[in-house]
């Protein structure tokens, strides 16, 4: 099992134990040292307090374990308003928000799209484009990077 599988591991098991949602983790190397980054989520949001309780008890676990033998940061946070979307489960926990997808290949002679998530469908991201004002089809496995747009109110 690689370093990250295993810090994935550990994180999934706190994480559902104290009733929140493992989002993401990434491994960085950081200068001198390794970056461990845990991202959790949960309905209304993440608050400090999650995220400090979860550091514990993956650092404890993780150091006990000696996932990473050596010197690391930890970072436990909420993936924000401009979360990244990788898998279908995410696409389908945002439809009806604003998105911006960038694809592989070209779609209609373009590779970004800003548009209201409309479905999720056989392996497309169904998509209200605001540039063209239409539904295009995305399929997954073209999609490069996708995160969800903040629009302030006024905007």
């Amino acid at each position: 099992m690689s370093t990250i599988e295993k810090i994935r591991e550990i994180a999934q098991k706190v994480v559902e134990s104290e009733g929140l949602e493992l989002y993401d983790v990434e491994l960085h190397k950081g200068g001198k040292r390794w970056i461990v980054r845990i991202f959790i989520d949960k309905p209304g949001g993440v608050g400090i307090n999650d995220c400090a309780l979860i550091s514990r008890q993956v650092g404890i676990i993780m150091d006990v374990e000696d996932v990473i033998p050596h010197s690391y940061l930890l970072q436990v946070s909420s993936p924000g308003l401009t979360r990244a979307l990788r898998k279908e489960e995410d696409f389908r926990k945002s439809v009806g928000q604003l998105a911006k997808i960038k694809t592989l290949n070209l779609i209609e002679g373009r590779r970004k799209f800003v548009g209201r998530i409309k479905a999720i469908s056989h392996g497309n991201i169904i998509l209200w484009d605001k540039e063209k004002e239409e539904e295009i089809t995305i399929p997954l496995d073209n999609i490069r990077k996708a995160n969800l747009e903040f629009i302030a109110k006024g905007d």
